[in-house]
């Protein structure tokens, strides 16, 4: 590659955040992939990433996550062996993501990071592709990551994950609850398709003109589809639900696919309270104010 096609700042540092789904509706499948509305909302939790050029292709994986994801096989290789076969860029990226998200958690983390290494990409070797180009590409590697391209804030997503309205929401804070053990999203919809009904009407549709003006809030008392399934496999979703109920927390939910739940409060002291229920009788969960 020309290096005139290369951009003069050779490396890019983003904060790559995780999100939590407000609703999640499960409207069937088409085409192989199951039919989606949800609301998606990123929050103050963050993986650090560096995208530099250099003299070979190398993949850095640290943090407190770091071992739930394999070098070896990553969107990061998947992605780079993808522009470089369909853009011509060079292969000579050095990657070092530090992993703060927990893994496989319903947070898309990896998402994130495959979102901001796609515009990393894109600024780096000047290859002038537009938001939207990026969000149509990003399919070719999972369902959440164009969500993360379009937005920092909030939207609505349908179908596979297309970005169907940008959402401006006043985000409080909530408490994030994961118990640290892995739910595989691919066992969860196999087990929701043989255990829960997919006939749901859809919700984005019906109403459209007033999505906007919904707050956090009121776009978190729509149900989440997979949450019944995910409890089947993984029981302790719904001790933690339980628990955020019982400290008053005004809406507890499970994020995606799980197992990460999260939970709004009315005031800071009762936040403060259920946060320190569970350092002190779950100390192997993964809790944090966000």
């Amino acid at each position: 590659m020309n290096s005139s096609n290369i951009s003069t700042v050779l490396d890019r540092h983003f904060k790559c955040p995780a999100k939590i789904n407000l609703f999640l509706r499960v409207l069937g499948q088409s085409g192989g992939y199951h039919q989606l509305e949800s609301a998606l909302v990123t929050i103050n939790l963050f993986d650090d990433l560096l995208v530099e050029e250099y003299s070979k292709t190398e993949i850095i994986i640290k943090g407190p996550y770091s071992e739930k994801v394999d070098p070896k096989d990553n969107l990061f290789t998947t992605i780079l062996d993808f522009f470089h076969k369909n853009y011509s860029i060079s292969k000579n990226i050095k990657v070092t993501i530090t992993k703060n998200i927990p893994v496989l958690a319903g947070l898309g983390g990896g998402s994130s990071n495959a979102a901001y290494f796609m515009i990393a990409l894109n600024e780096i070797f000047n290859l002038s592709l537009t938001t939207e180009k990026l969000q149509e590409l990003s399919f070719n590697f999972g369902s959440d990551i164009a969500f993360f391209i379009a937005t920092k804030n909030a939207a609505l997503i349908k179908g596979r994950g297309e970005v169907d309205k940008i959402l401006n929401l006043e985000k409080p804070k909530i408490l994030l609850v994961n118990p640290n053990k892995p739910l595989s999203t691919k066992d969860v919809f196999k087990n929701h398709n043989l255990t829960t009904p997919t006939n749901t009407p859809p919700v984005i549709e019906r109403s459209k003109a007033t999505w906007q003006s919904r707050t956090f809030l009121e776009l978190s008392q729509i149900e989440n589809d997979l949450e019944t399934t995910a409890i089947t496999l993984l029981p302790e979703i719904k001790t933690i639900l339980i628990e955020l109920k019982e400290h008053n927390a005004t809406s507890a939910k499970m994020s995606g696919s799980g197992p990460s739940c999260f939970a709004i409060f009315k005031n800071e002291e009762d936040l403060n309270t259920c946060y320190n229920h569970f350092k002190t009788n779950h100390p192997t969960y993964f809790t944090k104010v966000c």
